[in-house]
């Protein structure tokens, strides 16, 4: 069964070697839920994670389709609700280094001898997985080829974190008993779409043979559909505008006819994101005059949230963090213990936090300058040469 995207040049190889393969048939209902911003579009996502964490593995929940637009709104909203989300920049785990060797060495060696490289568990899991999946046991130059192109797909962040809702793409919904929430099911966003602009042109790509935009565009169109329907624990979301755009919803969900829930309720069960809700409507107040319906229920629960205060007190540093910011290990030398016994907080910032001053350079000297002669350039007589001496 083949439920991704595959590139031509593999199916013509599949093709050559008489594998035939099956499309995903069972079929569901997914459905999809619209919301006014990408803000509430997150926060329903988070609520409705957050009751599947009290039944369910956390490495069974996937969010998918983060664009890069979202996520500095997906992480804030997920940290107000205390949900840790691995949103970190990621690679494809055919660049681990110890993936890197298993690929060298599974040509030279047996397949278990190969999979000892692994020393990561995880992705230990992950590529046998694979190979059990597509009955990859012999590992030929066909065999070798197919792995490598599933594996390519599969991402992990640099520090490859557990215990996190992991971020994934649309093709890599491939699991019955996991959870997907899609987000962004908008139009231009989802399906994908690839444009003709590429060095090839895709009359050169037709005559190579290899795939051209319109068969891509036609292929993620198929995949998208396939992901909304063959796939039992899937739910899809969209939003209507973020702070400057407005956005329509993907012509997919009219053209395989699912249902649209709108006007969804939001939780309250998350102090400090409500807080956070609560300071935005006090703005839209303040500084619009515009007082929303529900502003007097927040206000008689939050009003003592010090809103529109700041406090830049030194609440003191947390151990443990100090401690895996370090790993566990303090290196001493003459000086930095000589920056101790002078100032304590000196040895934190130059030793600890190693935020050391600029070297002064040419270029430094010449943009302090000419900051200074703009700052001054308003004054009364101002005077350029007299500033520049000074």
């Amino acid at each position: 069964m083949i439920d991704t995207f595959i590139d031509k040049y593999v199916l013509d190889d599949l093709k050559n070697a008489n594998i035939t393969y099956d499309e995903k048939t069972n079929t569901y209902q997914t459905s999809i839920y619209e919301f006014r911003s990408l803000d509430e579009e997150l926060e329903f996502i988070g609520s409705q994670i957050a009751k599947l964490l009290k039944i369910i593995p956390i490495d069974k929940i996937k969010l998918v389709n983060i664009t890069d637009d979202m996520k500095e709104t997906a992480k804030r909203c997920f940290n107000m609700m205390n949900i840790p989300l691995d949103i970190e920049d990621r690679i494809p785990i055919t660049q681990l280094p110890f993936v890197v060797e298993f690929l060298k060495q599974v040509t030279k060696v047996s397949l278990e001898e190969a999979l000892l490289c692994l020393n990561d568990p995880d992705i230990k899991n992950i590529i046998i997985d694979l190979i059990n999946s597509y009955g990859l046991s012999m590992l030929d130059d066909l065999d070798l080829k197919i792995l490598k192109h599933q594996l390519r797909k599969i991402k992990c962040s640099i520090d490859h974190y557990r215990n996190v809702i992991n971020v994934v793409d649309i093709d890599d919904i491939i699991d019955d008993g996991s959870y997907y929430f899609i987000v962004g099911l908008n139009e231009g966003v989802l399906p994908k779409t690839v444009k003709n602009e590429d060095f090839f042109s895709d009359e050169r790509k037709i005559e190579l043979g290899i795939n051209d935009s319109t068969s891509i565009n036609r292929f993620n169109e198929k995949l998208l559909i396939s992901k909304l329907t063959h796939y039992p624990n899937v739910i899809a979301t969209y939003h209507l505008k973020t702070l400057f755009n407005q956005y329509e919803p993907s012509h997919i969900i009219d053209k395989i006819g699912l249902e649209v829930k709108k006007d969804n309720q939001l939780s309250n069960d998350f102090n400090d994101l409500n807080i956070y809700k609560y300071a935005k409507k006090m703005d839209r107040l303040s500084k619009y005059n515009e007082k929303e319906s529900d502003l007097e229920d927040f206000h008689q629960t939050y009003k003592d949230c010090d809103y529109n205060t700041y406090d830049n007190s030194f609440k003191g540093i947390n151990n443990d963090k100090l401690y895996e910011y370090l790993d566990n290990k303090l290196i001493l030398s003459y000086s930095s213990i000589d920056n101790y016994f002078h100032c304590a907080f000196r040895y934190y910032i130059h030793n600890i936090l190693k935020l050391d001053g600029k070297e002064e350079s040419l270029a430094l000297t010449i943009g302090s300058l000419f900051h200074w002669c703009l700052s001054k350039m308003y004054d009364k007589d101002f005077n350029l040469d007299k500033e520049y001496a000074d």
